[in-house]
């Protein structure tokens, strides 16, 4: 069965796109996405039972939420639910019950948002949310030109991430490299090499330090 990916994007972003893109010329299926800044409720709650192997969420990050724009449609992250607000209509989607449903087959998930990968207690609620898996994102602030570029759709048209990963969906230190192979490639040395990060399956943390990768902290 080949792999699918998901999508949720609380606005309307050119990395999204590129992530669908080439997602699909890699062979993944699309278990579902959300690319706008005022999805219904029910948009959501279908695209949170769905089951795929990598993730690209994107939004603003804050206090373990998502949230678009205007801060009016929001995700609330813990370690065994999310709760969604659409403009005030509320729900609570958990693992137990089915409705969410993502943890089942998650292998990647990349976080478009900043601060995701600040705090280690925020990596840690994640972590137990979907299960061992390659976290891939950043700490401090970010922005949709950033990942897009470390996708191939920005100023690094060779040797990107998904140059990198191709031939290796299936290999978690391969993709951990590739993220901070790129980073490394096209930000190393510069003022925004210490942004970035990935997280490997057993929990080790990895930067950019003075254009080198190099061990960070360990997240539970």
């Amino acid at each position: 069965m080949p792999r699918s990916t998901a999508i949720l994007s609380l606005g309307t972003r050119k990395d999204a796109t590129t992530w669908e893109n080439v997602c699909r010329d890699l062979g993944f299926d699309l278990a579902g996405a959300v690319k706008k800044p005022y999805p219904t409720l029910d948009e959501l709650k279908t695209l949170f039972r769905t089951k795929p192997h990598w993730l690209f969420i994107a939004g603003h990050f804050g206090d373990m939420k998502l949230l678009n724009e205007k801060e009016d449609v929001w995700v609330d992250f813990d370690t065994d639910k999310v709760t969604l607000s659409v403009k005030r209509d509320t729900a609570q989607l958990d693992k137990t019950s089915g409705s969410f449903a993502w943890h089942s087959n998650c292998e990647v998930v990349l976080w478009g948002g900043c601060d995701v990968c600040t705090s280690k207690d925020t990596m840690g609620v994640l972590r137990k949310l979907f299960g061992e898996h390659v976290l891939l994102g950043f700490r401090g602030l970010t922005g949709w030109k950033m990942v897009d570029a470390m996708l191939g759709g920005g100023f690094i048209k060779r040797d990107h991430f998904f140059d990198r990963v191709r031939g290796h969906e299936d290999d978690p230190v391969a993709i951990r490299d590739a993220w901070m192979k790129t980073a490394q490639h096209g930000y190393g040395g510069g003022d925004l090499e210490s942004r970035f990060r990935a997280v490997d399956r057993n929990g080790q943390e990895w930067l950019l330090k003075e254009k080198k990768i190099v061990r960070g902290r360990k997240i539970g």
